[in-house]
């Protein structure tokens, strides 16, 4: 696998609305809202983006594994736009009704399957890791069994496949899924660098990654 990182060939932009992490305090422009969310899906494909990467918030601006949610987003911009809509598959941290911080479950992941109407690409996260932040840390659990049942679910619906790597043993899971026949090729990978636990951000890890 060695990529022409010198090609003339068209880019596919993909804008990321709203992350698994910041919200309205960091910046008010972050669409939390399915409506917002719709209208920047717009804006981002009227810019050129022809991918929209998405999590979902609940009324109280944080993240939720609830589907009506997803399901009410997913219909709103695809009404508005004909951008290509991409879940993030680990949801993130939400707080439950006791008011605790609580990690998406790898069931509550699951459920992101049957979302309605869904959407034409889901992104995998392709290993465990301690996902650490100023804000706190938790372990990211992506075992390699979960991700081989998600993406066959995904593969049964004819869903596009995005594989986040955190780290370069993430690069050699999804080459081992590869080899089973579970993931199909070529694969698109996502270098996710600079988040702490994984990958530091510099050049020469992209040349690693680049070079597996």
């Amino acid at each position: 696998m060695n990529p022409d990182i010198l090609s003339e060939n068209k880019v596919i932009i993909t804008a990321a609305i709203t992350g698994g992490i910041h919200g309205k305090p960091m910046n008010p422009n972050i669409p939390e809202q399915p409506e917002e969310q719709a209208q920047d899906a717009l804006d981002c494909y009227n810019a050129g983006a022809s991918v929209l990467h998405l999590h979902v918030r609940g009324a109280d601006g944080l993240n939720t594994p609830d589907l009506n949610i997803y399901n009410k987003a997913l219909k709103l911009i695809g009404e508005k736009s004909p951008i290509i809509r991409q879940i993030g598959n680990g949801i993130g941290a939400y707080m439950d009704k006791d008011g605790n911080v609580r990690i998406a479950t790898l069931e509550e992941r699951l459920g992101l399957l049957t979302i309605s109407p869904q959407a034409e690409m889901h992104t995998i996260n392709a290993g465990t890791f301690e996902f650490r932040t100023k804000y706190g840390s938790a372990t990211f659990e992506n075992p390699l069994w979960f991700n081989e049942k998600y993406v066959d679910g995904l593969n049964e619906q004819g869903i596009g496949i995005e594989v986040e790597v955190y780290d370069l043993s993430h690069v050699a899971n999804m080459l081992e899924l590869a080899d089973k026949g579970i993931l199909k090729t070529p694969i698109h990978f996502s270098f996710v660098m600079g988040i702490m636990g994984g990958i530091p951000a510099d050049p020469k890890h992209i040349m690693t990654f680049l070079s597996e």
